[in-house]
């Protein structure tokens, strides 16, 4: 009897195991604090981050966050994700004072497996203003891209299981 309970134990794990493995695994890579890197004229208000990803998924979602904020007057800055325009924010408070400003966009679908590039261009304006980036994070889904259990198999699999237990109850109760 123990023998079977076990038995019946074991065929349920294995099935929730699998049932497991067929859900999404959240990745977070992250730059972590740049520092003060202050974007200027000098630089054509140009600045750059590079973020590897291992075996994203393309199908389910993706985003960047952005912490940001303005050193000098106000900037408005496109953001272009491995070369595509997804979205552009305004830095219009004090990166320091009164704090950051945050800025998400969705990269579904161009996230590349190795580094991905992500490009901040500040419109030109007549004023010499500055801004800065300070920390860059990738959030994407890296479970799509194994062989996760096809719905009908996972059906089958909990099933047996369950028979299993169901037959070791009734063994228990026959006896």
């Amino acid at each position: 009897m123990k023998k079977t309970l076990l038995t019946g134990f074991a065929a349920t794990t294995v099935v929730l195991v699998m049932i497991g493995m067929a859900f999404a695994s959240p990745v977070t890579v992250s730059t972590g604090d740049l520092g003060l890197n202050v974007i200027d004229k000098d630089s054509a208000w140009t600045y750059e981050v590079a973020l590897s990803a291992t075996t994203p998924s393309n199908i389910l979602p993706a985003s960047i966050e952005i912490t940001h904020g303005a050193w000098t007057g106000s900037v408005y800055v496109q953001t272009y994700f491995n070369s595509s325009l997804v979205g552009g924010f305004d830095n219009t408070m004090g990166y320091n004072n009164p704090g950051p400003q945050y800025a998400n966009f969705d990269i579904t679908g161009l996230l590349l497996d190795g580094i991905n590039t992500i490009t901040f261009r500040g419109i030109e304006s007549n004023e010499d203003y500055c801004y800065v980036i300070g920390q860059v994070d990738m959030h994407y889904d890296n479970s799509a891209s194994g062989n996760p259990v096809p719905a009908p198999a996972t059906i089958i699999l909990l099933g047996s299981g369950i028979f299993g237990l169901m037959g070791v109850r009734r063994r228990k109760l026959l006896k």
